[in-house]
């Protein structure tokens, strides 16, 4: 079976993605705490997946969490693939594609910051979360 144009390309963004994840000591995740249910329900599938320990619940109902690059490296395999499960429902599939794009987001910053040579370490943060900023929605 041959692989389309489109097929392809995922493919080699899930490959960068994956290389990123790898180089990553620890990120930041922010969002819903139902969200992070979601992220941990679907990644804890890979074989890389550690649940963190370091998780701080905010009053505004988001959580905080420290993951590893490993787990990161899980996230991005396992979301990868429930956005293309014939099985998975619409909602499903969106909230999976929403999350690894913004993984990926964060992690091609971080990606761009290391080539650009930058002195300083900060820790990747990712953000899952539209409301718009300055209020509690």
């Amino acid at each position: 079976m041959t692989r389309g144009p489109g097929e392809e390309a995922g493919e080699q963004d899930r490959e960068e993605l994956l290389g990123l994840a790898a180089g990553v000591a620890r990120a930041e995740l922010v969002c819903h705490r139902d969200t992070w249910a979601f992220v941990v329900e679907r990644a804890s599938r890979g074989e890389h997946f550690r649940l963190p320990t370091d998780i701080s619940e905010q009053p505004d109902g988001t959580v905080e969490v420290d993951v590893s690059g490993r787990s990161l490296l899980a996230a991005v395999d396992e979301l990868w693939a429930v956005r293309r499960e014939p099985g998975a429902s619409v909602g499903t599939q969106r909230m999976a594609a929403l999350a690894y794009q913004r993984i990926g987001e964060a992690l091609r910053e971080t990606g761009q910051s290391v080539d650009d040579g930058a002195d300083e370490r900060q820790v990747t943060r990712i953000v899952i979360d539209d409301r718009p900023p300055g209020g509690e929605a």
